[in-house]
């Protein structure tokens, strides 16, 4: 199974990500790590495709969602599940570190965090978490509850 965690810079994606792996004994792959190292989004999204497929196939996805065509695309015959998490824009501005993501995209820092925010409440998800209702464990509970009820998640733990 995938997990696709989607949401703007400072919605706490990392940090769910990080706590999921520990707890799932899954990998993280970060969708900013893999452009960084295959520049365009297309080839990125297909080089993250290739290390999901040379490992278990099993993984946590850490991305804004906001490509969601290339996802579609490089995933299409994989199940995955999307998580969404969700913030308000002064929220982002306050979590989100300056470097996140805005060198990718040529943008200014608080342009990108309000773009990724609005941008990311057109997106669709199997499951949506605000995060500032709920502390970083109330997160990761919710969501491990709802990974959970999923066959293939319940056959692995």
């Amino acid at each position: 199974m995938i997990i696709n965690l989607v949401g703007p810079c400072g919605a706490g994606k990392t940090t769910l990500a990080g706590k999921l792996s520990q707890s799932l004994d899954m990998p993280v792959y970060g969708i900013a790590d893999f452009r960084a190292r295959h520049g365009s989004e297309m080839e990125a999204w297909s080089a993250m495709r290739k290390r999901i497929d040379s490992g278990k196939g099993e993984c946590i996805i850490d991305s804004t969602g906001l490509n969601r065509h290339l996802y579609d695309t490089v995933l299409k015959d994989r199940e995955y599940l999307t998580i969404k998490l969700r913030c308000s824009i002064e929220e982002a501005l306050r979590r989100a570190k300056p470097d996140e993501g805005t060198s990718d995209f040529g943008m200014d820092f608080h342009l990108f965090v309000k773009k990724s925010v609005l941008a990311a409440q057109r997106l669709d998800a199997d499951l949506v978490i605000d995060t500032e209702d709920f502390t970083e464990e109330e997160v990761l509970d919710k969501a491990l509850s709802f990974i959970r009820r999923y066959p293939l998640a319940n056959s692995k733990k």
